[in-house]
């Protein structure tokens, strides 16, 4: 028999409108048998399937994945939907799965699975939940379409069943947040594990629809898969090269069984080196590549054909005869030296047409000119970079809450020249 992993999305799928509507008091929704009572058809049918299975853990699948995001998306007096966390355990018990209580938090901050879970608990034990609580909690950027979140979960599942078929079946009602980790996993199906099969649901508290159903070619289960998890956190827009970065590397080790492949903690630390590169090493990357095309696109000539130019400032100024030097008039002396392309050379100069220059200047004639060579200093162009989300770690693309912009425990400081367009309120806003 296989494993089943179950992963809840609250809000609109089992904290949905019939949940929502329900009358409670003292703010105690979410402790009570609520979510049983307006999900129960559904549940009924998870207890069925689950017997074909030997064993069924549960996650919470919903962006709430801290302290702050469960708080701030409690509902308001009129709408008061409660923790997500003590529902999940009043959920899991009633089907009589395992709840694995491990959030996004914990994988940020490098905490014990559950960590985040335990303070939570203490604070709804101790009613301060609903004060804001009593405790310091870890925070972390919220990836908004949740392709952190399943990786995680489904790389989690791979590592404690490493031998074992597993289904993966992810609930939510937004039909875009769906389509969006049906796009990515179909395209990046190196990124599930390759025992894991990842189901795609909607349920928003009537009826069940499966809208996509992935199995990966080429899956991957990865010694090391936290430092990735991070990685994707702090660069909530770069998942796509993230991922084909991963592709490339798993590319790059031997052939393994689809029971036995994997990433080793060596590799996944040269790609996480490789993929963090600072910006100052990347400027002057670009540079030095510019420098050596601009060399590898200059011909070169004989040393004999080759013009010499003589950049030492002249005392005194030189009378040329017989030479007609109008192309080589410098009208702005303080103009960057662009040397010109090289042409053939105009043949040596004889003796009679080098005048002494101890004798005193003639009149100017027509067609003549008298040439003084000025110090030249060479200047390089500017050098132009193009500021993109690759090295911008932590910032929220979305046009609503950016935890991590804000707090004050995340492993990469945000440049205040990321934060334009970020919200910063500190109020509630629904994050799925």
């Amino acid at each position: 028999m296989h494993i089943r992993i179950l992963s809840f999305d609250f809000d609109g799928c089992l904290f949905n409108r019939s949940y929502i509507d329900a009358p409670y008091t003292n703010y105690n929704k979410h402790l009570t048998d609520a979510v049983i009572t307006h999900n129960q058809d559904f549940l009924e049918r998870l207890k069925k399937e689950n017997e074909k299975f030997s064993n069924v853990t549960a996650f919470i699948g919903s962006n709430r994945q801290s302290f702050q995001l469960d708080m701030a998306n409690a509902g308001a007096l009129h709408f008061f939907k409660g923790s997500c966390v003590s529902a999940m355990q009043t959920v899991c018990d009633y089907l009589g799965v395992n709840f694995n209580p491990l959030l996004l938090t914990d994988i940020y901050n490098s905490l014990e699975p559950g960590s985040a879970c335990k303070l939570i608990n203490v604070e709804l034990e101790t009613n301060k939940w609903i004060e804001g609580g009593s405790l310091e909690h870890s925070d972390c950027p919220m990836d908004g379409n949740k392709v952190s979140l399943i990786f995680a979960q489904m790389q989690a599942a791979a590592s404690a069943y490493p031998d074992e078929k597993i289904v993966f079946d992810f609930y939510d009602d937004r039909l875009d947040i769906l389509n969006t980790l049906n796009i990515f996993y179909t395209k990046h199906s190196h990124m599930i594990p390759p025992n894991v099969l990842l189901r795609l649901n909607q349920y928003n508290g009537s009826e069940v629809e499966l809208v996509a159903e992935i199995a990966p070619e080429k899956g991957i289960a990865f010694n090391n898969y936290q430092d990735i998890v991070i990685n994707m956190l702090d660069s909530l827009w770069n998942h796509e090269e993230i991922a084909e970065d991963l592709r490339a590397l798993s590319n790059s080790t031997p052939e393994l069984s689809m029971e036995d492949q994997s990433i080793s903690a060596d590799n996944l630390e040269q790609f996480a080196a490789s993929n963090t590169l600072g910006e100052k090493g990347k400027e002057a990357d670009a540079a030095l590549l510019e420098n050596e095309i601009a060399e590898e696109k200059t011909p070169s000539l004989p040393f004999e054909e080759q013009e010499h130019f003589i950049l030492e400032p002249v005392a005194e100024p030189v009378m040329l005869s017989k030479l007609d030097v109008t192309a080589n008039k410098v009208d702005n002396p303080s103009a960057p030296f662009n040397a010109p392309p090289l042409a053939a050379p105009a043949g040596p100069l004889n003796d009679e047409m080098i005048q002494e220059k101890e004798q005193p200047p003639q009149p100017e004639e027509k067609g003549q000119f008298i040439a003084v060579a000025e110090p030249v200093t060479e200047e390089k162009a500017p050098h132009e970079m193009k500021i993109s989300g690759v090295g911008n770690p932590g910032r929220n693309p979305h046009g609503f809450h950016n935890h991590a912009s804000r707090s004050t425990i995340n492993r990469a400081p945000i440049p205040a020249k990321y934060l334009n367009g970020s919200c910063l309120s500190s109020g509630s806003c629904i994050v799925s």
